[in-house]
């Protein structure tokens, strides 16, 4: 890509440069998500499944999530409990994956980290 001038003559004459930078911007990818939206990424008969678990980790780790204000999709604790629930038999190896791709600007939190 590149930069450069951009000149336009108007009708009555005048001139105008604008300067024009179409090099692209890369914009971060979204990690950190609302935890309503991970929630929303597992089907409601997961969702409801985790929540009537007796597992103490799957009991912990539901606990842990709903007093957090954000999901870092990057954090090393949410990789393990996604093993844990592929262990379990209750989300898909492939599933597991799926809910760690990056968020979607609907998806992002916006809060202060």
């Amino acid at each position: 890509m590149s930069s450069y001038y951009n000149t336009t003559t108007h009708p009555n004459g005048t001139i105008e440069r604008v300067w024009v930078d179409d090099t692209p911007i890369e914009v971060p990818a979204i990690r950190i998500i609302t935890v309503r939206a991970f929630m929303q990424r597992l089907l409601q008969s997961e969702r409801i499944a985790l929540r009537a678990s007796t597992d103490d980790m799957i009991v912990d780790a539901m606990d842990d999530l709903r007093m957090s204000t954000y999901v870092n999709l990057d954090d090393n604790g949410m990789a393990a409990g996604l093993g844990y629930l592929v262990a379990q038999g209750l989300i898909a190896a492939s599933q597991a994956t799926d809910l760690l791709v990056d968020g979607t600007e609907a998806e992002a939190y916006r809060g202060v980290l």
